[in-house]
């Protein structure tokens, strides 16, 4: 192997070294750094879930303290009309500042909506509301992300049978 090496000319020497020494820098990152970087942003992703929740177990803590009801976090919307429904999901909309349009109905129990140009984060908190707070589910759902990394979505809610 030194024999070889002592033959070859100072720019192939050079050129060999280069890419020995790039080789280790990518097996480096590939082996080393790049599962730590994916490690340090699951334990960031997972603690920011983490004290969400306790801080709405303080909050709910905080009311059984004071003697206050707590509220069903899901509501049934059996019952409910559907232009109150729609003016539920779109107030709900409003208040996230998501621009949502209404589409036409795809039945008597069905809410069909457009959203554009909607923050990723802000577009699935309003679906989670809509869920929870208007008792309506998700039936299909077209999503195309724009290349500012906002969201453009098709999204139908149907009526949710009581659990």
């Amino acid at each position: 192997m030194t024999a070889w090496w002592s033959s070859r000319t100072t720019r192939e020497k050079a050129l060999l070294s280069a890419a020995a020494f790039l080789m280790a820098v990518a097996l480096i990152w590939q082996l080393v750094l790049r599962p730590a970087i994916n490690t340090l942003e699951t334990a960031k992703f997972n603690h920011d879930r983490a004290a969400q929740t306790l801080a709405r177990l303080d909050r709910i803590e905080t009311l059984l303290e004071q003697g206050q009801a707590i509220a069903p976090a899901h509501v049934s919307s059996a019952g409910q009309s559907l232009p109150a429904l729609q003016a539920g999901a779109a107030s709900v909309a409003e208040d996230l500042g998501l621009s949502v349009t209404l589409s036409a109905s795809a039945g008597s129990s069905a809410i069909r909506f457009q959203v554009t140009n909607a923050p990723g984060q802000t577009f699935f908190k309003w679906v989670e509301q809509v869920e929870a707070g208007l008792g309506l589910a998700v039936i299909s759902t077209s999503i195309l992300q724009n290349p500012d990394g906002t969201l453009d979505a098709e999204l139908e809610f149907g009526m949710d049978t009581p659990p």
